[in-house]
């Protein structure tokens, strides 16, 4: 959920993972959008780049150069950084949140990036007090 800066995975209908991410900055490094599959899962990874070498424990690719990988040199996710700090097009994911995702994706399992108005909100956020009391 690229304009909530959300990655939530899910597993047999239940949530594993959801963790705030920073995605592709918006100066021509946008995230690609749409359905793709997981595929090259590895780990110690050296990501290369004209402007950057960087590290990361955990890759999965998801289009060409496109992936999911944790980022260790980020000290905070989520929120408007992409606006100003984000990635290359990757999806810069918590290490931890990312060592979990890494060990319950396997090749081809589907991936779908997107845009939506935001926030998202809760069903219950949109219910009123007087809604509410009219429904029990």
């Amino acid at each position: 959920d690229i304009d909530n800066q959300r990655l939530t995975v899910y597993k047999d209908g239940e949530v594993v993972v959801s963790t705030d991410v920073v995605t592709g900055n918006l100066n021509g490094f946008q995230t690609i959008t749409g359905l793709y599959y997981a595929y090259n899962k590895e780990t110690d990874q050296w990501m290369r780049g004209e402007d950057y070498l960087v590290f990361s424990d955990y890759w999965i690719g998801i289009e060409g150069a496109y992936g999911l990988h944790d980022a260790s040199w980020r000290t905070n996710f989520g929120g408007d950084i992409y606006l100003y700090g984000g990635s290359h097009g990757c999806v810069n994911t918590p290490e931890e949140a990312m060592k979990t995702i890494y060990d319950n994706v396997t090749d081809g399992i589907p991936i779908i990036s997107y845009h939506h108005d935001r926030p998202v909100q809760e069903a219950a956020d949109n219910i009123s007090e007087t809604d509410s009391e009219d429904n029990l």
